[in-house]
């Protein structure tokens, strides 16, 4: 976010976007004290205002305490008829259609309808071409045929020798499917370790087993798996629409069900180049993505996942096989550079690869991104921290986790990211990526012209990515290289200083029940269109902008229900006040919230029924 930027919460530029909807645009419902805490009148608007917006069930579960409070105390004023402040017509109305009708909503609240409502509202907001829920592994890691020890090939681990050769002939020894143990210790490494199909690195935990890298300031990746095993492009026939899940093609004859294929066109210049700059040599063609071949019909391929874009025969859209490297994992182990790297370089770096992974992993000091995925797909890297780099410049220095050229089905998940400059990015076209529940704090860059966002969509139009649950100080869609395309949607983050904004004709993002601290702002530049604005809370704010019902959005848009890692924390985030997602729990050494207890809904009824 640009400084000196009007950062004043009350403005809302983002009321003039056509089409859009925001809790803050919502009628105000009436209150009234009791106990000097302003709540609902919830009488009123149930039984006066039924031209108000209506009131759920989920609502009603939260209003149980509320309403026990009200009805036990508005017995003592119906004798006396003194109005309550705030409220636009005197008290004591209570009807006893009024009482009853409070009564049967008090009894629906009681039943678990909450996953019924929670589903209603998925599918409302569901992108029936993101796929969100097939994000990472297609398949399950391969279960290994033989296990080797870097020991056995010559590694110290004393912290002092070279095990360079070591690791290099235990990746070239080892049977794949296979692991490469790494015993407690430390390893230094003064050269790229390159990595095989099949191959998995594995310690003994990152407080164990530590791989420290000194490459000399060269931009070379420290570990680094990459594979070139392409077939010629072959150009579709014929448009495939949005959505689609085949494609004809001009020769399908080398194609065989299994195949991954990379599907991409040319840039569209209306759509993309909004300024000069954002043309350039290496971002060309981005719109693309990878899918599995199903079944082939004469020239008609069909794939596993939809279209998540248009492609046209007038941007020369094309298709072709990649046989690329796949099962690479990395786990239970920490990895840090020690040289500035003054070239660049990121800690591990993915290229035409698929289903592969990397788990709790602790990556320290970076110098361009501790993970950078390029033209890959079906990665995931889960319950890992990300910390610190030697450079936090231009030029891609200084993220997180960075997905690129056409990468899709990706999930990044509970992991920890701090003092980065960007912690999670998608760029180049990277489409249907899912950043769930991951804790960034403390961003750093070198120019006092800006302050960097955590989640960045950054330009060169990527699209229908996911980002639910994080805990983040800003998010920015986008900050640089040309608009974001459409379908990104920003879901149950917690924001806390910087707020959200959507720049530069990216059309078509979705923002739903997020909480922004510190005044947020939530702010849509003027002239972008179609843009969802539901249900996000600003705080401090004033009355209409704090009441924002987050039970009118998904509780998730991957997950059918609670994930293991939540433990006994309350889940969806941001029901019953869960502010805090397991990373960062984690990052701050803390335990979990536990679930918290349904209201005494039971015992409001029984007092209702006196």
């Amino acid at each position: 976010m640009l400084k000196g930027r009007d950062t004043n919460p009350f403005l809302r530029p983002f009321a003039q976007v056509p089409g859009t909807a925001s809790c803050l645009q919502r009628p105000v419902v009436p209150t009234f004290w009791i106990s000097q805490q302003p709540i609902p009148c919830f009488v009123e608007k149930l039984c006066f205002f039924p031209q108000s917006p209506p009131i759920g069930i989920m609502e009603c579960r939260r209003l149980a305490p509320t309403l026990l409070t009200f009805f036990t105390q508005a017995r003592h004023l119906q004798s006396s008829g003194k109005p309550q402040t705030g409220c636009p017509m005197p008290y004591p109305i209570l009807s006893p259609s009024c009482r009853a009708l409070a009564l049967c909503l008090l009894v629906l609240a009681a039943w678990p309808t909450a996953p019924l409502v929670a589903a209603e509202n998925a599918v409302a907001h569901a992108d029936p071409y993101a796929a969100w829920n097939k994000a990472g592994l297609r398949t399950p890691p391969p279960t290994p045929v033989q296990t080797v020890s870097v020991r056995d090939y010559g590694a110290m681990g004393d912290g002092r020798h070279d095990d360079s050769a070591a690791f290099e002939s235990a990746v070239a020894a080892v049977a794949k499917p296979g692991v490469v143990a790494i015993p407690a210790g430390t390893y230094r490494l003064a050269r790229t370790l390159k990595l095989a199909s099949g191959v998995v690195l594995r310690g003994e935990g990152a407080k164990a087993s530590l791989l420290v890298f000194n490459m000399g300031g060269t931009a070379d990746a420290l570990i680094d798996f990459t594979t070139y095993n392409s077939r010629s492009w072959s150009s579709l026939t014929q448009d495939a629409p949005l959505g689609a899940s085949s494609m004809t093609l001009s020769s399908a004859s080398s194609i065989v069900v299994g195949d991954v294929m990379e599907i991409e066109q040319q840039n569209d210049p209306a759509k993309m180049y909004t300024d000069p700059e954002w043309n350039q040599d290496w971002a060309q063609s981005v719109v693309g993505q990878f899918a599995v071949v199903t079944a082939i019909s004469g020239q008609t391929v069909s794939l596993d996942r939809p279209l998540r874009a248009a492609y046209a025969t007038n941007l020369s859209a094309r298709a072709r096989v990649y046989r690329m490297g796949k099962n690479v994992g990395i786990e239970d182990l920490s990895i840090r550079r020690e040289d500035p790297g003054s070239a660049g370089g990121d800690t591990i770096h993915f290229k035409y690869a698929f289903n592969c992974w990397v788990r709790r992993v602790e990556s320290l000091d970076t110098v361009s991104a501790h993970i950078y995925a390029e033209s890959s797909a079906a990665i995931e890297v889960r319950d890992s921290t990300f910390k610190r780099s030697h450079d936090y410049g231009d030029g891609g220095r200084g993220y997180g986790v960075s997905l690129g050229r056409h990468v899709s089905d990706c999930l990044v998940e509970n992991n920890v990211l701090s003092t980065l400059r960007h912690a999670m990015v998608v760029s180049q076209g990277a489409n249907g990526n899912v950043f769930g529940y991951n804790a960034s704090s403390g961003r750093k860059c070198e120019s006092d012209a800006w302050t960097p966002c955590d989640i960045s969509v950054h330009g060169h139009y990527p699209f229908r990515n996911l980002f639910e649950g994080n805990l983040v100080e800003e998010i920015d869609a986008t900050d640089y290289w040309g608009p974001a395309g459409p379908g990104n949607v920003f879901l149950r983050n917690v924001v806390s200083q910087e707020g959200i904004e959507i720049m530069d004709a990216s059309h078509g993002q979705m923002v739903l029940g997020n909480l922004l601290l510190s005044g947020g702002p939530l702010r849509v530049e003027q002239g972008i269109t179609d843009v969802v604005l539901t249900a996000n809370t600003i705080l401090p704010a004033t009355s209409a902008d704090g009441g924002c019902d987050i039970t009118t959005v998904p509780d998730s848009l991957y997950l059918a229900a609670k994930p293991s890692f939540f433990a006994s924390a309350s889940w969806p985030l941001l029901a019953d006040d869960q502010t805090a997602n397991p990373a960062s729990m984690r990052a701050a050494g803390g335990a979990l919230s536990p679930v918290k207890p349904n209201p005494g809904l039971v015992y409001a009824i029984n007092l209702l029924l006196q």
